[in-house]
C-alpha cells in the first residue's frame, strides 16, 4: 500500500458512520446488549438451547447425565446448543471512469470509499464479516473475500482507491461489469451493497442485479455529483452580469466515459440539462423498485448531510 493511500484511508475513515446494521433474517435470538446473531438451527456452540431426546447417531458427548438421571433413567437426554451464525456483507464498488468525477467536496469514488468504510465499520459492530469487489463497466478488477471487517478495512479501502480503471486486462472487456461482480457472490444469502452511478448499465447488468436481489438483500447506493444534475448559473450582479446571465457562455462538460465537449450554458440549456437528468434518474430508480432493491442517493457534496439518510437505512439505534 502506498503511503499516500494510507493517509487517504485514514482521512476517509474519520468520516465513516459506525452503526450496527439491523438484519431481520438469521437474527431471532441475539444476546441482549450484543450484536452477535445466532442461527435458528441447532448445533454445537456455547449457548444452551434445549434438552432433547438422545437418538442413535447423536454425539454421545452431548448426553446430559444429570438430566437423564432425573427421568429415572427412562429417557436419555442430550444438551443442544445454539450455534453462532455470522452474516456476510459484500460491497461491490464501481471504479470506472465516471466514478472519478466530482466537482464539490470530493469525487464519486472517494464518496464510495466513505460508504465502503461505513459498511465495514458497521458490520464489525455486529461481529459479522465483510468483503469487497471493485469493478468497472468492463469487468472485475479485484476482490477481497468476506472476513473479519476491522482487521482488513485498510486492505479493502486500498483495493478500492488504488484500482486502475485502465487496467490492460480489461482492454478487451465485453462489458457487463456489474454482472461479473455479482457473479463473485456466494450462493448463501448475504447482505450486498452495490455502489455505482448507474452510468454504464447493460441489459445483462440489470438482469443479474434483479436475480441477485432474489437471493440476497441488495442495497444500491446511487452515487451522484451536483454537476450531473444541473449546470452552474452564469452571470452576476450589475449590467454585464445581467447581460451574461441572459446570453450565456461556453461551458465544458465531461460525460460518463471521460469525453469532454463544450456547450452553450444559458437558461434554456440549463433547464433542458436538468430535465434530462431527472428523466435519467427516475428511470434508474423505477428499475430498482421493479427488481426489488432498496436504494438511496448519495451526492458528493453532501458530506455529513448524508448521515441522516444512512442512519435511516441502517436503523437509528447507533
Amino acid at each position: 500500500m502506498r503511503l499516500e493511500t494510507e493517509a487517504e484511508i485514514s482521512e476517509i475513515l474519520t468520516r465513516v458512520i459506525q452503526c450496527p446494521i439491523p438484519i431481520d433474517w438469521k437474527a431471532e435470538s441475539p444476546i441482549p446488549g450484543m450484536g452477535d446473531r445466532k442461527s435458528t438451527y441447532r448445533g454445537a456452540g456455547t449457548d444452551f438451547y434445549e434438552l432433547d431426546r438422545y437418538r442413535p447417531g447423536d454425539d454421545a458427548r452431548t448426553i446430559d447425565w444429570m438430566a437423564t438421571a432425573a427421568t429415572g433413567w427412562q429417557t436419555t437426554l442430550r444438551t443442544v446448543y445454539q450455534e453462532e451464525k455470522h452474516i456476510n456483507a459484500y460491497v461491490l464498488v464501481d471504479v470506472g471512469h465516471s466514478m472519478n468525477f466530482g466537482t464539490v467536496r470530493t469525487t464519486k469514488r472517494y464518496a464510495a470509499a466513505e460508504m465502503a468504510g461505513t459498511v465495514f465499520y458497521s458490520v464489525d459492530k455486529t461481529r459479522d464479516r465483510a468483503g469487497i469487489t471493485v469493478f468497472t463497466p468492463d469487468g472485475v478488477l479485484d476482490s477481497l473475500s468476506a472476513r473479519a471487517a476491522m482487521p482488513n478495512v485498510y486492505e479493502a479501502m486500498a483495493l478500492l482507491l488504488e484500482a486502475d480503471a485502465n487496467d490492460p486486462q480489461l482492454a478487451q472487456g465485453s462489458g457487463d461489469g456489474l454482472a461479473k461482480a455479482l457473479s463473485t457472490l456466494p450462493m448463501q444469502r448475504s447482505l450486498v451493497f452495490v455502489v455505482t452511478d448507474f452510468m454504464n448499465m447493460s441489459e445483462t447488468d440489470w438482469r443479474e442485479l434483479g436475480e441477485a436481489s432474489v437471493t440476497h438483500d441488495v442495497i444500491c447506493i446511487y452515487m451522484q455529483d451536483r454537476r450531473e444534475r444541473e449546470l452552474p448559473q452564469v452571470g452576476g450582479t450589475g449590467f454585464l452580469g445581467g447581460l451574461l446571465s441572459k446570453l450565456g457562455c461556453a461551458y465544458t462538460i465531461e460525460d460518463h466515459r471521460g469525453n469532454r465537449r463544450t456547450i452553450w450554458n444559458n437558461a434554456r440549456t440549463r433547464k433542458r440539462y436538468a430535465e434530462n437528468f431527472r428523466k435519467h434518474e427516475s428511470g434508474i430508480t423505477a428499475q430498482l423498485d421493479k427488481i426489488g432493491c432498496q436504494w438511496m442517493v448519495i451526492s458528493t457534496e453532501e458530506g455529513d448531510a448524508a448521515i441522516p439518510k444512512i442512519l435511516t437505512l441502517f436503523g437509528t439505534h447507533c
